[in-house]
């Protein structure tokens, strides 16, 4: 993991796992060699390092500085995740409006990145799910997908997916597409009726 997220006094601490602003240092020999003013050629030559040096340190920090908002931002948002593992619909374009940053830095930012929670470790991009309009609020795509693989691996019998968007409505309460249906299960993976029919030893949702 790249943070650890942790709650302490009912309030949540984010940490960076490294600082590398902190780490990186000047050799002192060049130091010493400003300090000493023997050859004018050599101490504007250490000078230009020293700031491109610097602008790197500081573009480390800006960069753990963003990290850290980005975080903070999605545990506000997700903080029910932590409670019941329920994510809500959030964009990366949000956060982005939330943090004063682009879109595109809040892409960098976290890409490849992982969080350690009280929950497990998770991928930042994990916390992120398109919104399905469902009435009067928006649902979470991730926790439609959730429902969708609970229904599956319980099925008595094999259901179409017709019939699993008539359950999500019946037992989750929430109006959902059969094309809607199809899209998901196919983006987590599930074959669709024919298919499982024909193979029931199937473990889906790992």
């Amino acid at each position: 993991p790249d943070i650890f997220i942790k709650k302490e006094k009912n309030k949540w601490v984010v940490e960076l796992v490294k600082d590398y602003a902190k780490i990186l240092k000047i050799n002192e020999i060049y130091i010493n060699v400003l300090n000493k003013d023997e050859d004018k050629e050599l101490e504007k030559f250490i000078e230009e390092k020293i700031l491109k040096i610097n602008f790197i340190i500081e573009c480390i920090n800006q960069r753990q500085e963003t990290i850290k908002q980005i975080v903070e931002t999605i545990i506000m948002k997700q903080e029910n995740f932590f409670i019941n593992g329920e994510i809500v619909p959030l964009t990366q374009k949000e956060v982005a409006r939330i943090t004063g940053k682009s879109e595109s830095t809040v892409s960098r930012a976290i890409k490849d990145k992982y969080i350690s929670t009280p929950n497990g470790n998770f991928n930042i991009k994990d916390f992120f799910s398109a919104g399905y309009p469902n009435k009067e609020k928006k649902i979470s795509s991730n926790l439609i997908k959730k429902y969708i693989v609970e229904l599956i691996k319980s099925e008595e019998i094999i259901y179409s997916d017709t019939k699993i968007m008539n359950k999500i409505k019946e037992r989750f309460g929430i109006e959902i597409s059969r094309r809607t249906v199809t899209k998901y299960r196919i983006e987590i993976g599930i074959p669709n009726k024919n298919i499982r029919f024909l193979n029931k030893e199937i473990n889906y949702g790992k």
